[in-house]
């Protein structure tokens, strides 16, 4: 869709010597996330100029990407590149040391300093890295009238979006005379082209919406209890970054579907992050994941897919812990943490560990359910169990050859 506010080819643009309007924003290769490989980064750039990408973005607080950004330039053979840096934020540890100085000999001597890691003479387009505001200080109102929430029609406008997902901020006091603005007008845009849309948002020290009224999402981490409204945890395939780095380090599918049938007890919904290389490619390990993720849904998907919370989620000893980020402080599920979903007339129970011995479930007793008949899925033998005012115990199944959460099919008396 092209902007209403651009005129002529609005692929181009005069400001960048006619090239891209896209422009490359180096942050990422440049390390300021996580440890990158020069090389990587190097071939990531010029496989940028080789197809069309003509304007970079760079910044000394991006970690290496300025010397990155100057390799890669001096390697190339084409037309240079339109290059944008910064003054006023200086290089950090990471991306969360903040060191901003903005006294006249600081500044020249950061450009100064730029121009030489860069290889350049001069500076395409020169900014004032972060003016003005203090980093996690309130927005300010003229702000959020003039820009923030303008741009936020726009998008709501111009492009329909079926999910408006917010990340931190939003969740914020200053943020709080739009909130029901916000999702008046956007849930009124959804039923006007007769689409149910979902707005998403964190509450991050700060409760933005009430139950009922958004979906929420938790940042790499879950809910310890059941939560009647829907909501959602996002996470990586990563262990440590969202993003495609040489030390990349994945979650097994193993966890991964324990974290699913988790989640869903509690009626949420899991949103997975991947990280593909700079070619799109998915890389063989990611590719393993979820290709073993997808093996476990078909045998066991009905445990899951369109499927309901039970009364109580599950039960079990290992306690999961809650609050944004706090997924890498949780320990592994024994066999002794289940948990139940339904659908249609069935009701499930999935033994989060693969059991090495007889499963008990102390819930489902006589005074909860009776129960007619118990099936493994994706095993075709018979299940023998008991069941007392105890709960069950249902007899380790021989020769069973499954991978990850059992799931075992329960069908009460009618």
């Amino acid at each position: 869709m092209k902007p209403t506010y651009i005129k002529g080819d609005y692929t181009k643009s005069p400001a960048f010597n006619n090239g891209t309007r896209l422009v490359y924003g180096t942050s990422g290769l440049g390390g300021v996330w996580g440890k990158v490989d020069q090389t990587d980064s190097i071939d990531a750039l010029l496989f940028a100029f080789e197809n069309g990408i003509s304007a970079l973005d760079t910044a000394p607080s991006y970690a290496n990407a300025e010397y990155y950004v100057g390799l890669a330039i001096r390697e190339w053979t084409g037309t240079k590149p339109f290059v944008s840096t910064k003054i006023g934020r200086l290089k950090g540890k990471d991306a969360f040391e903040t060191k901003l100085d903005y006294t006249t000999d600081v500044m020249k001597r950061s450009l100064d300093n730029s121009l030489k890691t860069l290889g350049l003479t001069t500076i395409d387009l020169l900014f004032l890295h972060e003016p003005q505001h203090e980093p996690y200080s309130p927005a300010s109102a003229e702000w959020l009238a003039k820009t923030w929430w303008p741009r936020t029609k726009e998008i709501i406008d111009k492009y329909q979006p079926d999910v408006l997902w917010f990340d931190f901020y939003l969740d914020r006091p200053e943020f709080a005379p739009y909130h029901k603005k916000l999702a008046a007008y956007y849930y009124n845009s959804g039923l006007k082209r007769g689409k149910n849309v979902v707005l998403q948002t964190k509450n991050l020290h700060y409760e933005s919406y009430k139950p009922g009224t958004h979906m929420l999402d938790l940042e790499r981490s879950k809910m310890d209890s059941l939560r009647t409204d829907y909501w959602q945890t996002d996470t990586s395939i990563g262990k440590t970054s969202w993003f495609y780095t040489k030390n990349w380090i994945p979650k097994s599918a193993d966890n991964l579907v324990a974290d699913l049938v988790d989640i869903v007890s509690e009626n949420g919904c899991l949103l997975l992050n991947i990280g593909p290389r700079k070619d799109g490619i998915i890389p063989d390990d990611q590719k393993k994941t979820l290709l073993d993720i997808g093996a476990w849904l078909k045998v066991n998907g009905e445990a899951i897919y369109g499927s309901k919370y039970y009364e109580v989620y599950g039960e079990g000893p290992t306690k999961t812990e809650t609050g944004h980020l706090s997924e890498d402080k949780n320990k592994g599920f024994t066999q002794q943490d289940i948990r139940f979903t339904t659908n249609n007339d069935a009701l499930y129970a999935s033994v989060l560990k693969t059991p090495t011995k007889d499963i008990k479930i102390k819930y489902l007793n006589k005074s909860k359910l009776n129960i007619k008949s118990i099936q493994l899925l994706g095993y075709d033998g018979t299940i023998e169990f008991e069941q007392s005012i105890n709960g069950i115990t249902i007899k380790l199944p021989k020769e069973v050859d499954l991978k990850y959460a059992w799931v075992f099919k329960i069908i009460p008396q009618q």
